[in-house]
């Protein structure tokens, strides 16, 4: 689970998506306790297809977790609740909030009831442990920004026997990198063959986004943003991804620089005391706009005030 202190990199980051070859037990238990879903195993699946984005909510988690949801007819989930699994449980609860479930006739709730000990979490944890290899290819067109998505076969040994790109970063250079780094990588033999889907942001920019430092990931989120209450930076992280990032880009259009941000997140959940500092880009409307964005965030309810100070780079 990610420190209380921090937040990971919000504007460039690797993410990890990942399908299995065989099959196994689920690691997603519904019961529904009002009404619910018309198509129990399709609203199974849409929430088991977040369990890996879920990995790092799950690291310290010393078994299963459980969720409460309210779900809309539109499939909108208007509400998650962590009802057992401590932290691990509120880290999921923000993933769920933002997730889109099959729609239905009527709204509904019920109890999801998560598998914490998976395959899927020890391979996912540990490609996010190797992502210098291909953070690295940048360099390789360092002006260039785009969204490259990996699709990787893994034997059962651990190495990856294939790497194709399914969906292309813009530059040919970086995407020939990344495909000859990921062949590269080794994980812990997962004893069967899996596949998996790698979706990985170049951010660009002078420098090509890498790091100083050697033998560290780029990033364009500068690494002092910190969360600070009862809400876990996961928490926090999910509902930012899902729900204000989109947004802020838009509101800064072509307009590139940094910005601090930092508000307060109620009880309650919903957002109050946000500021607009230091911000370097020129777009007309630019802080107006995203405050807007930031007040309109509802986060999982918690045991007091949660304080979140947010440096981005754009």
């Amino acid at each position: 689970m990610l420190p209380r202190s921090s937040l990971v990199p919000v504007l460039a980051a690797l993410s990890l998506v990942l399908t299995t070859t065989s099959g196994r037990a689920g690691p997603v238990r519904l019961t529904a306790s009002r009404g619910g879903p018309d198509d129990v195993p399709a609203a199974t699946r849409a929430i088991e297809a977040l369990v890996p984005a879920m990995a790092p909510c799950f690291r310290r988690a010393a078994g299963p977790v459980r969720v409460a949801l309210e779900v809309g007819a539109d499939g909108e989930v208007g509400a998650a609740r962590a009802e057992a699994g401590g932290k691990a449980a509120q880290c999921a609860a923000g993933l769920l909030l933002v997730a889109s479930l099959p729609a239905g006739r009527a709204s509904w709730s019920a109890v999801v009831e998560l598998d914490t000990t998976s395959l899927e979490q020890r391979l996912t944890a540990e490609l996010a442990a190797r992502r210098e290899v291909l953070a690295q290819c940048q360099g390789k067109d360092p002006r260039r920004a785009g969204t490259l998505t990996l699709d990787l076969a893994i034997d059962a040994s651990g190495a990856v026997a294939a790497a194709k790109v399914a969906t292309s970063s813009g530059s040919k250079a970086i995407d020939q990198c990344a495909v000859d780094g990921a062949r590269r990588l080794e994980v812990s033999a997962p004893g069967r063959s899996v596949r998996y889907q790698l979706r990985v942001e170049y951010v660009g920019g002078k420098g090509g986004g890498v790091a100083e430092a050697p033998g560290r990931a780029p990033t364009s989120a500068a690494e002092a943003g910190s969360v600070n209450g009862p809400l876990a930076a996961g928490v926090v992280q999910g509902v930012w991804d899902g729900r204000a990032r989109p947004k802020v880009l838009a509101c800064a259009g072509k307009a590139r620089g940094s910005v601090m941000i930092t508000f307060k997140i109620r009880g309650d959940g919903t957002v109050k005391n946000v500021t607009i500092k230091d911000s370097t880009l020129t777009a007309a409307g630019f802080p107006g706009c995203v405050d807007g964005v930031v007040r309109g965030l509802t986060f999982p309810a918690a045991a007091g005030e949660t304080f979140v100070k947010l440096p981005v780079r754009i």
